[in-house]
């Protein structure tokens, strides 16, 4: 895999969709260390949790980076699915 198409790829999106993920996690954990209580909601993989925080974020993200961002995560999305149906057929054969 050419490093020049890296982030062409489902590889390059996934990468960088971790790696902010990864950073959001440690300015969070930065943040409760330093006296910032936690939030109401304990699983922020919920949909209720994005419900709360649509309100708050979507204010003050520019709306062409949150349909980036949202971008990666459909991508992600499909490549996750065709490589379980891939895995599927695999296991069927």
């Amino acid at each position: 895999m050419s490093s020049t198409n890296n982030h062409e790829t489902g590889y390059g999106l996934i990468s960088r969709c971790a790696a902010r993920i990864t950073d959001m996690a440690t300015q969070i954990q930065r943040s409760h260390t330093m006296g910032v209580p936690h939030g109401e909601h304990d699983e922020p993989w919920t949909l209720g949790f994005h419900r709360v925080v649509d309100r708050i974020y979507m204010p003050v993200i520019p709306a062409g980076y949150a349909r980036k961002v949202a971008a990666v995560f459909k991508e992600c999305d499909r490549i996750k699915r065709s490589r379980v149906e891939r895995a599927r057929d695999f296991s069927r054969s």
